[in-house]
């Protein structure tokens, strides 16, 4: 599950989940379109606010986003700025 970035283990796990981006979107609270662009990597951070519901939804722990996070985002003083949010 850790060797895929954000956007892939998304996708992988959408599917794993037999979960249209619809649906996935409904259960975080965000529309098809926020998923699709989750998904193809064209939204990088996801909202603080969308992360539990996320992980929830697709069944996996909070840490696995962050570790997509982190593939996705090679900018240190990002991930810094990221995590300490999601401190809070």
């Amino acid at each position: 599950m850790f060797n895929v970035n954000l956007s892939e283990l998304i996708k992988q796990k959408r599917k794993e989940n037999g979960m249209t981006l619809e649906q996935l979107g409904k259960r975080v609270g965000v529309s098809k379109m926020t998923v699709l662009r989750w998904e193809s990597g064209e939204i990088k951070n996801i909202r603080t606010d969308k992360i539990e519901k996320l992980a929830s939804a697709l069944g996996i722990p909070v840490v696995a986003l962050f570790e997509g996070f982190n593939k996705n985002n090679n900018n240190k003083k990002n991930n810094k700025l990221w995590k300490r949010r999601m401190m809070k």
